[in-house]
């Protein structure tokens, strides 16, 4: 048996690439990392939100620009769960 670890795929290397050089990024950036302890874990919290809801943004715009770009249908996206009213509250 070998104590060579086994070798990650090719996107799992590619995603660990991503990440080391997006950290370089932000310490270039913004001069700190997340190895700061300047804020507490409500701010951590809200800090997660914000990133979460540009990422929502992307992917929103990801298929508006799919749809355009390939002639689609735009209720082709459209969340598969039907709507609740608000009658039930």
């Amino acid at each position: 048996m070998s104590d060579t670890p086994p070798k990650v795929d090719s996107i799992v290397s590619s995603v660990i690439t991503q990440f080391e050089k997006r950290a370089i990024f932000g310490k270039n950036k913004y001069g700190t990392d997340l190895d700061r302890k300047d804020l507490h874990f409500l701010e951590w919290v809200q800090h997660s939100q914000e990133e979460l809801m540009d990422a929502i943004l992307y992917l929103e715009k990801m298929k508006v620009t799919y749809n355009e770009d390939n002639n689609h249908n735009h209720s082709e996206f459209k969340n598969p769960i039907k709507e609740i009213s608000n009658d039930h509250i």
